[in-house]
């Protein structure tokens, strides 16, 4: 079933959710989505970055950084993004214009930002994996990795943990807390070409080299299912339902349930003008975006978002007043969370990682708000002191009327 069938068979305003973007002369593009799913962003490689409401066609800015563009990825917010430029690590709004310039972020190609850590995870090509807390704007670690070029990461939504792919088929995790990798497995026999967790944090999908595409259980650190692809795969993403897009070459395949079958037939699929260079669920939409050699491709996915909207501090509409309230918000939440121990082994030598007081149901996840409770104007004194300022009127205003 090709994307114009579902576009005739759906309704008008998911059919638009469809379209291409022919900008094939400052790709290939890498995209990000909002995270309340409304705002798109897109960076060619040759320098082109443009910020805008995918739903309206609203464009928000659109500029030229006249040098070579790693990736680009939102904040907190969809009024400031981060970039990845040739040499040094730039901040902009949503105008276009440059608000910071990091010099000690330096020569980064990928980046994840961390958003109930106000924290920018970035790995570079001079082997550093560096996190900026960017509610201060300082470096919280730096951590040098030893692997060679760090070009491919990805980070675990449920954990906040960060993984990254090597040259030697090997993927770490790494905390911003520690200096030695919290668990490195191997997981291909050359050298990994993308990875991504599942928003439960139970699955891990990488690809490498070899041509094989691999769902680990993060649970275990084993292979569950194994497929065997023509080519190497370029480019994976895990949606909020579990669906797993998969970017080959000029294809794009989407497929449910990989860990529970390696034989089956893609959910999905569909051929792209331009090689594809970075896949994308937009969440709380059945739309998957995908960033090509040859501009940018919005896919409709029927299932992939979910029914129920979790975080209702996340998604629109909300007032305005709360719009411009919520970077302040966000900064003054604290979030139940123990950080985990480390690594540790069983009576049978084999590693073992301690989730213990790591609690991470809805309800240990609820946020504590740090703002100083202020007493309301209308309390008991308050209103009897009004109540008897009214009887004193309402007796005068007898009073008259009796004279009268």
């Amino acid at each position: 079933m090709t994307q114009q069938d579902i576009a005739n068979m759906v309704d008008i305003t998911s059919a638009s959710k469809h379209f291409n973007l022919l900008l094939d002369q400052f790709g290939p593009y890498r995209i990000d989505y909002s995270r309340n799913g409304k705002h798109l962003l897109l960076a060619g490689r040759r320098g082109h970055i443009a910020s805008m409401d995918w739903q309206s066609k609203k464009l928000h800015s659109e500029i030229n950084v006249m040098e070579t563009v790693n990736d680009v990825s939102w904040l907190h917010t969809h009024t400031m993004f981060a970039v990845a430029q040739k040499k040094w690590l730039y901040i902009y709004d949503n105008h276009g214009v440059e608000l910071h310039c990091i010099k000690s972020f330096n020569d980064v190609l990928r980046m994840e930002f961390l958003p109930y850590h106000f924290l920018l995870a970035t790995c570079s090509s001079k082997d550093f994996l560096q996190y900026l807390d960017v509610s201060v704007g300082k470096q919280i670690s730096s951590v040098c990795v030893r692997a060679g070029r760090l070009n491919v990461m990805c980070q675990n939504p449920h954990n906040a943990i960060i993984h990254l792919g090597h040259h030697n088929g090997t993927v770490s995790l790494w905390s911003p807390t520690m200096k030695d990798p919290i668990v490195k497995m191997l997981s291909h026999a050359g050298p990994v070409r993308a990875l991504s967790v599942d928003k439960t944090g139970t699955y891990m999908a990488s690809t490498g080299t070899d041509k094989k595409l691999k769902i680990f259980d993060l649970r275990m650190y084993n292979a569950v299912t194994t497929r065997q692809e023509r080519r190497a795969a370029g480019s994976l993403c895990y949606s909020q339902r579990g669906l797993l897009a998969v970017g080959t070459g000029h294809l794009v395949q989407v497929y449910k349930d990989p860990h529970l079958d390696h034989k089956g037939l893609p959910y999905l699929y569909m051929s792209v003008k331009g090689p594809v260079d970075k896949l994308q669920f937009c969440p709380y939409e059945d739309v998957l975006g995908i960033g090509h050699g040859r501009g940018f491709t919005s896919m409709i996915v029927p299932g992939q978002s979910p029914l129920l909207l979790s975080f209702h501090f996340v998604l629109c509409p909300i007032l305005r007043i709360l719009l411009l309230q919520a970077p302040v918000r966000q900064t003054l939440m604290v979030w139940n969370v123990t950080p985990m121990r480390p690594i540790s082994s069983d009576g049978n030598g084999r590693s073992k990682l301690y989730w213990k007081k790591f609690n991470l149901s809805l309800s240990h996840w609820t946020p504590l708000s740090l703002e100083r409770s202020m007493p309301s104007p209308w309390n008991r004194s308050v209103r009897n002191k009004w109540k008897g300022w009214a009887l004193i009127l309402m007796r005068r205003l007898v009073l008259l009327l009796a004279i009268n």
